[in-house]
């Protein structure tokens, strides 16, 4: 078995919800399900599989500036992102069984890149094989096939 890793670029440059956002129920639901689908569609436009016996999943969060941040506001961001991974179909639950969720974690600041925040998943795979690739053959051709009538 060999890892497989793949990077899902997030949306946002900063956190869309922390654990010290104070909103409506109702706020807070809309934003949930909104973050939830995003998930699921990012997932779905890199190709994610689906039926996958377990995943590894780590936020990271690169910061505009450098002020002082603290990981756990980032929980239910992450807690939305791996149930739209569920909905997506890549593991049948997000329990320790299918899922293990790391810590988000605070890539350093970068100057002039902004913020910007993306989600590591890690997989096992099958191994590759040892053998040489074969060359690909097109999907169509501009070959252009004269016929000679006999007279």
């Amino acid at each position: 078995m060999s890892t497989i890793t793949a990077v899902l670029e997030l949306p946002w440059t900063k956190p869309p919800m922390s654990m010290n956002d104070r909103m409506h129920w109702a706020q807070k639901a809309k934003l949930t399900k909104r973050i939830r689908a995003e998930a699921g569609i990012l997932a779905c436009r890199k190709r994610l599989p689906t039926g996958l016996d377990h995943v590894t999943v780590a936020l990271v969060y690169r910061p505009r500036d450098r002020r002082r941040r603290d990981t756990d506001n980032l929980m239910p961001v992450l807690k939305a992102l791996c149930d739209g991974l569920v909905d997506h179909g890549l593991v049948t639950d997000d329990t320790p069984q299918w899922m293990t969720k790391h810590m988000p974690r605070l890539d350093e600041p970068q100057k002039g890149a902004g913020g910007a925040m993306w989600l590591e998943l890690t997989w096992e795979g099958p191994q590759a094989s040892n053998e040489p690739p074969r060359d690909a053959q097109p999907a169509a051709t501009n070959t252009t096939i004269e016929i000679q009538e006999s007279r």
